[in-house]
């Protein structure tokens, strides 16, 4: 997701039940471009017998971004 206007705003949420030998892969990439922009990321897992989950988040903030939250 790249935060190209201002005041933009994304919200990522997710949810993943696993069992047995499921496995479950979550990457996620926020950009926050311009000044004055807004971001919130929620991911809830329940992972049972030899299942696995993965969560690879990153929030990259350009320098000229100010005041993002």
């Amino acid at each position: 997701v790249s935060l190209a206007g201002p005041e933009a705003h994304a919200e990522l949420n997710g949810v993943y039940l696993l069992n047995d030998t499921t496995h479950c892969d979550n990457h996620t990439y926020i950009g926050h471009d311009v000044p004055d922009c807004t971001s919130d990321e929620l991911y809830k897992g329940i992972v049972a017998g030899k299942g696995t989950g993965v969560f690879n988040g990153k929030v990259y903030v350009k320098q000229d971004a100010q005041r993002t939250r």
